[in-house]
C-alpha cells in the first residue's frame, strides 16, 4: 500500500490547529501493544495484559479490528512508524492485510519523545480552553487536574485491565452523553485499547464531540506516577526522536529506534538530552 510521507511535526500541527478552531474529529492510537492483540490476539506489558479467555480475547480483538478499519470523516487513526519496522514488521503486516484510508492516517507517536514537550507546551493549553470529559485511570487525582485549569465536566474512571469491562465502558459513556445531551467537549481518553474499541462507536453515534486517544502522555496532569519511558528520564535519549513515516525529513533525523545506535552515539544523545532538560527546567 502506498502512503506519502509524513512529518511528525506537521501532522502534530493540522492536530494542534483543529483543537484550535474547535473542529469536531476523532484520534485513535495503535502502538506495539494494540497491534500485538490484532496480529497474535494476546499481549502482555506493565500496564494491562490481554489474558482473557478464548471468547473474550475474541471478542476484544474484533473491537480493536472495528477501530483500525473504521473509515469515517474525521478520524484519524495513528500507525506505528517506520523507525522500528525491521524488528516487528507492524507496518507491512497492517498496509498488507487491511484496506485503509491513507488521508486518515498519522503517527500513534504524535505525542511522546520529542513531541512530548509539544504536547505540554502547546497543545495542553489549548485544550484548557474546551470542556473536558475524561476516560482515564480510577486512580487519577482529578481535584488536581482541575487545579490546573481544566475545564472538567465529566469523569468516567476505568481501572487497570480495563479491556475485560469494555463494552460495560462504552455503555456508560453513551448513556451519560444522551443524558446531558453532551455536545462541543473534548474526550480525553488514557485507557489503553480500551481507548480504541470506544473512539469509533462514539464518533458514530455523537459526532458533535471530539475524541483524542491522548494515552500515558496525560499522566503529569492526572498526578499519576511518571513512569519509566525514556524520553521522561532527564538524559533520556528519545526526548531527541522524531519519528520517520517512510523517510526522513530532516538531514540527521533522530530516530525512535536504537538498532544501528552505538554505545558511543547513544551516550553522546544521553548528554545532548541532559543539557536540553536542563534548559528547558531554565524557561
Amino acid at each position: 500500500m502506498h502512503t506519502p510521507n509524513l512529518d511528525i511535526d506537521s501532522e502534530f500541527d493540522k492536530m494542534l490547529n483543529r483543537v484550535r478552531l474547535g473542529e469536531h474529529f476523532s484520534f485513535s492510537r495503535f502502538g506495539d501493544g494494540e497491534l500485538h492483540v490484532i496480529k497474535n490476539g494476546k499481549f502482555k506489558c506493565t500496564q494491562w495484559t490481554l489474558d482473557g479467555n478464548e471468547k473474550e480475547n475474541t471478542l476484544f480483538r474484533d473491537a480493536m479490528l472495528h477501530s483500525l478499519t473504521y473509515d469515517r470523516s474525521n478520524y484519524f487513526i495513528g500507525l506505528p512508524c517506520s523507525c522500528r519496522e525491521d524488528s516487528d514488521q507492524f507496518r507491512d503486516y497492517i498496509f498488507s492485510n487491511f484496506k485503509l484510508n491513507a488521508s486518515h492516517m498519522t503517527f500513534s507517536a504524535l505525542f511522546v519523545n520529542a513531541m512530548y514537550r509539544r504536547l505540554q507546551k502547546e497543545l495542553i493549553p489549548v485544550l484548557k480552553k474546551h470542556p473536558i470529559a475524561l476516560v482515564a485511570n480510577d486512580k487519577s487525582n482529578i481535584e488536581h487536574f482541575k487545579k490546573l485549569g481544566f475545564k472538567l465536566k465529566m469523569f468516567f474512571p476505568v481501572p487497570n485491565n480495563a479491556w475485560k469491562m469494555h463494552q460495560q465502558i462504552v455503555t456508560q459513556v453513551l448513556d451519560e452523553i444522551k443524558i446531558h445531551n453532551t455536545k462541543n467537549h473534548i474526550f480525553l481518553i488514557s485507557a489503553g485499547p480500551v481507548a480504541n474499541t470506544l473512539i469509533p462507536i462514539l464518533h458514530s453515534a455523537h459526532p458533535e464531540n471530539t475524541y483524542i486517544d491522548i494515552g500515558s502522555s496525560l499522566d503529569q496532569q492526572l498526578g499519576l506516577p511518571k513512569g519509566t519511558r525514556n524520553y521522561l528520564q532527564p538524559h533520556g535519549w528519545k526526548k531527541l526522536a522524531r519519528c520517520i513515516w517512510h523517510r526522513p525529513i530532516y538531514r540527521n533525523q533522530i530516530t525512535c529506534s536504537s538498532i544501528g545506535k552505538s554505545k558511543t552515539y547513544r551516550a553522546y544523545l544521553k548528554l545532548r538530552a541532559l543539557l536540553t532538560t536542563i534548559i528547558e527546567n531554565m524557561y
